[in-house]
């Protein structure tokens, strides 16, 4: 397999951001309503829109970066609409992607954590001005120089 150019890994990642937590939310699908993956499945936009220039597919951007496959899931008001599974895991392999096939997060994790901290925050679970140690169970943040100076919130 060729190495990933620049563009090809921006898009890589944009996949992963989009399909790699549906496995994480499997025990609570529902039935998956396919409007909502044809409209994944048949419109796909570039960042820069092209007046004339028509959506893609899914399988044409897979095709076009040569990715084997991927697990879409479509959130709509913090639930799982639908999920399905496109392609292979693997070129060589070729066992089908599902939606309980797990995909490396790597550091795009930071956003959904982001996005639930956030959540969490608007549904009043929190406080910004409270440090955090309040909310730690497992483990306390040591003070340190730096925690000293500034409180972490």
């Amino acid at each position: 397999m060729k190495p990933l150019k620049f563009i090809e890994k921006k898009w890589f990642k944009f996949f992963l951001l989009i399909f790699f937590i549906t496995p994480f939310f499997t025990p609570f699908l529902q039935a998956v309503e396919h409007s909502q993956l044809d409209k994944v499945e048949k419109n796909l936009l570039p960042a820069v829109i092209i007046k004339g220039e028509v959506p893609w597919t899914l399988q044409e951007r897979m095709d076009f970066y040569h990715v084997p496959g991927v697990s879409v899931v479509v959130i709509n008001n913090f639930k799982i609409d639908a999920a399905k599974g496109y392609g292979v895991m693997n070129s060589s392999i070729k066992t089908p992607v599902t939606v309980s096939t797990l995909f490396q997060a790597a550091s795009l994790s930071k956003s959904v954590a982001a996005w639930a901290a956030l959540k969490d925050y608007r549904d009043g679970r929190f406080k910004w001005d409270t440090d955090v140690n309040q909310y730690l169970v497992s483990w306390k943040l040591p003070s340190n120089t730096f925690t000293s100076e500034t409180p972490v919130r």
